[in-house]
């Protein structure tokens, strides 16, 4: 095993088991915190596992949160899809990218219950994932949305 895979493998290790203080270590020496590993970044991994402090350290010392994993998503739709609304509401506050999926909401101007309905079905949040519709929610609220799409919402969801 090489010393770049091998110092990818430990960050992994250190971010799945939310070991902050080992993983500081590593920064003071010099590790980015926007170093790739196996295709996702430190700022994906804890929005996976929900670790609100690791984030807000990453934060702190400037993460990138706009870059993509292998999936092409970012660390926002990671705490979505995960129901991470601990990591999302520091990923909001830090005015993070939303991603494509959500972004297309924004941009949403159907009035009638067919369009949303069309619009929504590219959309699906499984009804037993209670963590990841609150995220969800929590972002619509965020988003503004016109009243006919956020009332298909809350049925769609509910």
């Amino acid at each position: 095993m090489n010393c770049e895979v091998l110092l990818k493998h430990s960050l992994l290790q250190m971010l799945s088991r939310n070991d902050l203080s080992s993983y500081k270590q590593l920064i003071k020496r010099g590790i980015s915190v926007n170093q790739e590993l196996h295709g996702s970044y430190a700022v994906h991994e804890v929005c996976r596992y929900g670790y609100t402090e690791f984030l807000e350290y990453l934060i702190a010392k400037k993460a990138n949160l706009n870059l993509q994993d292998g999936l092409d998503r970012t660390a926002f739709m990671i705490a979505v899809e995960y129901g991470n609304t601990g990591c999302l509401k520091v990923l909001l506050e830090a005015e993070a990218s939303w991603g494509d999926f959500f972004e297309a909401f924004k941009d949403f101007k159907g009035d009638n219950e067919l369009e949303v309905k069309e619009f929504l079905k590219d959309y699906i949040i499984p009804k037993h994932n209670w963590e990841q519709r609150k995220a969800f929610t929590l972002v619509c609220k965020k988003l503004k949305l016109p009243k006919t799409l956020l009332r298909e919402l809350i049925k769609f969801i509910s």
